[in-house]
């Protein structure tokens, strides 16, 4: 039992320092850095996880969107996130969020069955098109993302997001280091995303 434990904590561990360490050059919280691309895809998470006060991590995302648009690194936002109820709607408020910073409704298209990041990168693909884009969020999540999207054949960086004031928490750590190992099971099983649906393409003409 002690070697089986073992071996699976050497593999998760090997595993996430692999992934991180192969994707950390597409990353970069410097604009200047980013090398621009027509869409940028904002990652989801909840606003406000309880109904109160706004979620950090939700505010530093958009607010590196909208740096990305207003510099013209991207002409284009796809907010991507889960809408698994009519109370819980993470594309909806990205859109309002940065609609009401100024960014223009017809420059923004939702994705409402983002419900994983893996579903995430697969639809914007599969349902709009998409073979490269900027991703927008934070620098524990990007590796994953960015893995995510070379395995699928996606033309991908990141532009960082700031960390949260009060920094990441343990248990989110905890939690981004399994989604790596199941991210990579992902792609070696070739799993489908939750749900595809009709073809959106976003196209460079709508801008």
């Amino acid at each position: 039992m002690l070697v089986v434990i073992g071996a699976i904590l050497l593999i998760g561990i090997v595993t996430n320092l692999w992934l991180v360490g192969t994707n950390n050059c597409k990353m970069t919280a410097d604009l200047d850095q980013v090398e621009p691309a027509f869409v940028g895809l904002v990652l989801g998470t909840s606003s406000s996880p309880d109904g109160v006060n706004i979620n950090t991590y939700f505010e530093e995302r958009m607010e590196a969107a909208i740096r990305l648009y207003e510099s013209g690194k991207v002409k284009h936002l796809l907010v991507s996130g889960d809408n698994s109820s009519i109370h819980y709607n993470e594309p909806r408020d990205m859109r309002n969020y940065l609609v009401n910073r100024g960014i223009p409704a017809q420059h923004i298209t939702l994705d409402y069955a983002g419900f994983r990041t893996y579903d995430s990168i697969l639809r914007s693909k599969e349902i709009f098109g998409l073979d490269e884009f900027i991703i927008v969020t934070q620098s524990f999540h990007a590796p994953r993302a960015l893995y995510i999207a070379e395995k699928t054949g996606i033309r991908a960086s990141a532009y960082v997001a700031n960390d949260p004031p009060q920094g990441i928490s343990n248990n989110i750590i905890a939690r981004e280091w399994m989604a790596r190992i199941v991210a990579v099971m992902d792609i070696l099983t070739n799993r489908q995303p939750k749900f595809y649906g009709n073809q959106e393409y976003i196209h460079r003409d709508d801008v």
